[in-house]
């Protein structure tokens, strides 16, 4: 069982489940962070009854966020799995750090988290389509993380659509969505998150034809 504030660290064998409880009221607020290392991990949230609730797998760097507001009380399940291309063990942290009654905001910030969580979901399967359902769920978080100030996931929203743009092809796109993510780096200043963006960017100006430029990002 996970409780407020506290973390388990465990290594997942590519063939096993872990599974964790968190008991919570109905119309609590809860919030967990996921950080994986060497591989994606599939997340799986249950309701009570247990119904799958959330199903995404984690990003690539740094934290995974899901919040929920809980609609009934009961014991919530919280799956954690591995995703092909699997590897013999993933390290990962679990973290619950927030269940409280509902506040102001909690909505639209849980709405964000479950767009891009859908976002994460579809852009596994990289077919055409799946790219284009990841890149609008993408596009619904930013919208939410701009009108609320939320710079740090405004920048990560703004890598992920612009590295969708770079994989279909639309090489001036990803360049402007990803700029725009670079002009925000402060917020992720220091982590992977980025690096990537610069990474990306250095790409997609060499996918536009702007070579000096990329040696610069």
């Amino acid at each position: 069982q996970l409780t407020v504030g506290g973390s388990q660290t465990r290594s997942l064998p590519f063939d096993q489940k872990h599974a964790y409880e968190i008991q919570v009221a109905k119309r609590q607020y809860f919030r967990l962070l996921v950080k994986q290392q060497n591989s994606k991990l599939l997340i799986v949230l249950r309701h009570p009854t247990g119904e799958a609730l959330v199903e995404t797998c984690t990003r690539p760097f740094g934290i995974t966020p899901i919040s929920f507001i809980a609609p009934a009380s009961g014991h919530y399940i919280v799956e954690l799995k591995q995703i092909p291309p699997q590897v013999e063990t993933v390290t990962y942290t679990i973290t619950l750090t927030e269940v409280r009654p509902q506040e102001p905001g909690d909505a639209k910030k849980v709405s964000a988290e479950l767009s891009a969580a859908a976002g994460e979901f579809e852009r596994r399967s990289d077919t055409a389509e799946s790219l284009l359902v990841a890149s609008a769920k993408y596009k619904e978080a930013l919208s939410v993380w701009s009108s609320s100030g939320n710079l740090r996931e405004q920048a990560i929203a703004l890598k992920n659509i612009g590295e969708l743009s770079f994989r279909n092809g639309n090489y001036n796109e990803a360049v402007k969505n990803l700029k725009q993510a670079a002009a925000l780096r402060t917020a992720v200043v220091g982590t992977e998150e980025e690096a990537e963006i610069l990474n990306s960017l250095g790409y997609a100006l060499l996918g536009s034809g702007s070579n000096d430029e990329a040696f610069d990002a």
